[in-house]
Parts: C-alpha cells; structure tokens; sequence
C-alpha cells in the first residue's frame, strides 16, 4: 500500500488546456464567414482571392478571438491565409479569381493542412477597428486559397474559408502576425521585442523552413 501511494505521488499533474481546448466565447459573440461564393476549382495549382467588407459599422472595435476552418474539399484545398487589405480592391476580387496580384499584404491568420481551430489565450485578440477612411484599419478583408489538382478533377465547385468568431469592444491586449522568410538569414524576423525576433528567428533555422508565419501574442510571457 505505501509503494502504490508513493508511485500516486510521483504522478505529474494532468496537462492544462492550451488553444481552444481552454477556449471559452465571449458572452456576446458573433461570428463571420470568409468564406468563396461557389468557385469552380481549375486543374493544377491556382491562387485564388476574394475580398469581403468586415460586417461591423464603422469605428467599432471587433475583437477576434477564434478562427476555425471551412474545408468542403479537403484533396484539393493545401492552404489559405486572410489578409487585411490598406485600400478598397473589391472591384477586382468581388467574386474568386485566380490573381497573382498581392493586392492586400497585412497577414491576420494562416491555414495549411492539418492545421487546426486556432483561438487566442484569454484577453488577447485580433483587433479590427475599420472605416471607409482607413482611419485605423480598411474594412475590406481578402481571402486567398491555394488549390492542388493534380490529378486535374473536373466539377469541383468550392465554398470553403474561415469562419472568424468575434466580439464587439472586448478590454484586453492586442495580437499581432510576424511574417518570417528565409530561414537561411538569421536575422530576418525582426520585433520591436528582440527575444521575439530571436526566437522567431531560431525557430526558421531549427526547422529550415522556407517561409513561416507566426502568430505573437503577448500572453506567451514575453512582455512588449
């Protein structure tokens, strides 16, 4: 009996949650789908966008805290990323369509398969306060999927996105997006915190990975 004791006490305590395994919506949240309006997928690789205009009236605070994935065709969606544009382009991805033309460039989320839900840590979200004038953001948001076909399938018609929840002017810190590339570069991810970059930075050579994007938020105990 005392062994059996002795062997409970040395048992380690069960795993917090992280993610949005510990991930509890605000009282009064809302949602939003960036999601395509029936693309008909083409044979191959294709970049494809669609812009869309944030639902909220100008000047309030949406606070997102959770995105999780629409995937109606998993074979042939390989990655998306959503954008926050700094001008209007919806008179050229009203609709999806296949572009090289990096019309937004401000990162907010990124998926690629095998990805997951991703949720923010308690009191820290993705910050949108837009208005016509781009006082403090656009409201104009894009969308762009990757699509793999090889095998050149026909009568693929897609829908697939994220759906963003939300919260209107929730208290709490800022996240933010930093971009990374060239892992071979040492010094290329740079922060205003130099412990971020540094670890972001170790991060690309561990791994050797061409491009990352990673998500900062200040809950990871690295203060501003």
């Amino acid at each position: 009996a005392k062994k059996k004791k002795a062997a409970d006490d040395d048992e380690a305590p069960p795993a917090q949650p992280v993610g949005c395994d510990a991930y509890t919506a605000p009282a009064a949240a809302k949602t939003f789908d960036l999601a395509f309006s029936s693309y008909s997928v083409g044979p191959g690789t294709s970049y494809v966008k669609q812009v869309f205009t944030w639902p909220e009236a100008a000047g309030t605070t949406s606070d997102i805290v959770r995105f999780d994935v629409i995937n109606e065709h998993p074979d042939v969606v390989h990655h998306m990323l959503i954008y926050k544009c700094a001008q209007d382009v919806s008179a050229e991805f009203a609709s999806p369509i296949e572009s090289a033309n990096m019309a937004c460039t401000e990162p907010i989320m990124a998926w690629a398969v095998g990805g997951k839900p991703f949720c923010t840590p308690p009191g820290i979200a993705f910050k949108l306060t837009p208005d016509d004038a781009c006082t403090t953001d656009c409201p104009w948001i894009l969308l762009e999927i990757h699509y793999d076909n090889p095998s050149n399938a026909e009568g693929i018609v897609d829908s697939s996105g994220m759906r963003i929840t939300y919260a209107l002017d929730e208290a709490g810190a800022a996240a933010t997006v930093q971009t990374c590339a060239d892992a071979k570069d040492a010094g290329l991810c740079t922060h205003a915190n130099a412990e971020v970059a540094s670890q972001a930075s170790q991060v690309l050579r561990e791994q050797d990975l061409a491009r990352l994007v990673l998500q900062e938020v200040h809950a990871s105990g690295m203060p501003d």
